[in-house]
């Protein structure tokens, strides 16, 4: 009997991972480019210091620098990862890198906005999130020739999209810091600063708060972080420990 007991027990344990919530997360920072030309001084490095964190959290982590985030290697992973998302799970999608009023570029060329859009509008996932820290990288919400408008995100209540500088703005990095301004602010942020109220747990609009002020105040106002969110995502927890 407690043979049977224990084999159920064992049973129920695998249903229920099986059934649990899961954060998928792909950081891809490309700091040396194809063009060396177009090189940056911390984009790999941010990327990296953002899986380490999501590390602490989470265990489906994927972190792809340089030379291997190509365009068809970003796309190919992000494609992977949105087909075994389920319902109940989560997707982040963080870029650190060269940006453009269309979209983001990695190592070898450029991945539109729709490209990234269409596919994490594909997965099953009931949460989508997409931090960008690049130039021009809220252009997201007004370019021209794009499916991705404003009203075509606003109508995916599912996906939050958080930018580091508005559509005409530049994202800059900090010798300082050794990373960019948005990403570090964001680190700081998601480390337990932007936990307002101290309950253990950050909202999307609390993250954005802290990240919106430290941002502005380092850039000295010159640089504007983008929140695109529906209010129930806004108050959707993104950590919680």
């Amino acid at each position: 009997m407690k043979k049977v007991l224990f084999l159920f027990a064992a049973m129920l344990l695998v249903m229920t991972g099986a059934n649990a919530q899961r954060t998928y997360v792909l950081a891809v920072g490309v700091a040396h480019y194809k063009d060396s030309a177009n090189n940056l001084n911390h984009s790999d490095q941010d990327a990296i210091r953002m899986q380490k964190l999501m590390n602490q959290h989470y265990r489906d982590v994927t972190v792809m620098t340089s030379s291997y985030a190509t365009h068809d290697g970003i796309m190919d992973r992000l494609r992977k990862i949105c087909k075994q998302s389920k319902s109940k799970d989560r997707i982040v999608f963080y870029f650190s890198g060269h940006g453009f009023s269309r979209g983001i570029v990695g190592y070898d060329t450029f991945i539109l906005f729709d490209e990234l859009i269409r596919e994490l509008q594909k997965a099953k996932a009931g949460t989508k999130i997409c931090m960008i820290d690049a130039c021009k990288s809220g252009a997201i919400v007004s370019q021209e020739g794009g499916t991705a408008t404003w009203s075509s995100l606003a109508a995916d209540t599912n996906t939050v999209f958080v930018l580091a500088c508005r559509g005409e703005e530049l994202s800059a990095e900090s010798p300082v810091v050794g990373a960019g301004l948005f990403t570090n602010a964001l680190l700081k942020a998601l480390r337990g600063l932007a936990d307002e109220n101290q309950d253990k747990s950050i909202t999307m609009e609390e993250m954005f708060r802290y990240v919106y002020g430290d941002v502005v105040k380092h850039s000295k106002g010159k640089q504007h972080p983008q929140l695109i969110a529906t209010k129930r995502m806004r108050n959707s927890a993104f950590l919680s420990w």
